[in-house]
């Protein structure tokens, strides 16, 4: 319960963070960003690397309107407006208003980085899986060696390990948002400690 409990506290500052960015940093911070992080991931992986992962975040940004439910449609339809064109109007002022705002476009801005800063990290997938399966096998035959041996686990560094990979995660979360230089190779750390801190937890649960 402890660790859900952590786990919980870190997820929720991460949120509240990423939700202050927005009206912290014009929407121009962001797309800056963007841009400047692709000049270096096509110095990194070749132009043609980094202009699939730029299309590939342009069109997952794109089908974010498919996921946004039909009432939040700042245009009211024809049928609406000739029987009510009152109400239909404020609504669509009510609308604009929350979401046609600085927030709102930073908000939106944001979210383009972190969908080009995720879609970057797949490119690192198969590395990153590889190294934490390696990792999570070889915890598995030590809590093996362990058992033979009738040796006990250590709940001290179940828990620091438990704890270090909470705030990996909340780490990895943040490095998708902040609208700060992050190199390639630093953006896929955080992802690579919270695996490396995931299997060793996983060497010392008690049996």
């Amino acid at each position: 319960m402890t660790a859900l409990r952590i786990l919980g506290l870190a997820l929720a500052c991460a949120l509240v963070y990423g939700l202050y960015l927005p009206s912290a940093h014009p929407p121009g911070r962001f797309l800056e960003q963007l841009r400047e992080e692709h000049v270096r991931n096509v110095a990194l992986w070749g132009a043609d690397h980094a202009n699939r992962t730029l299309a590939r975040t342009l069109a997952l940004y794109a089908a974010r309107e498919e996921l946004a439910p039909a009432a939040f449609s700042s245009t009211p339809s024809v049928a609406a407006a000739a029987d009510n064109a009152a109400t239909a109007q404020q609504m669509s002022d009510v609308l604009q208003r929350l979401f046609h705002n600085s927030y709102a476009r930073g908000f939106d801005a944001m979210l383009l980085l972190a969908t080009y800063r995720l879609c970057l990290l797949a490119q690192w997938l198969p590395w990153l899986g590889g190294v934490t399966l390696l990792a999570c096998f070889d915890a598995c035959m030590l809590r093996l060696i362990r058992a033979k041996e009738f040796l006990e686990h250590r709940p001290v560094r179940l828990a620091l390990c438990a704890t270090g990979a909470v705030l990996a995660l909340a780490l990895s979360v943040l490095l998708l948002v902040i609208p700060a230089s992050i190199g390639p190779v630093a953006q896929a750390g955080a992802p690579l400690a919270l695996g490396l801190l995931f299997a060793r937890a996983l060497g010392h649960l008690p049996r």
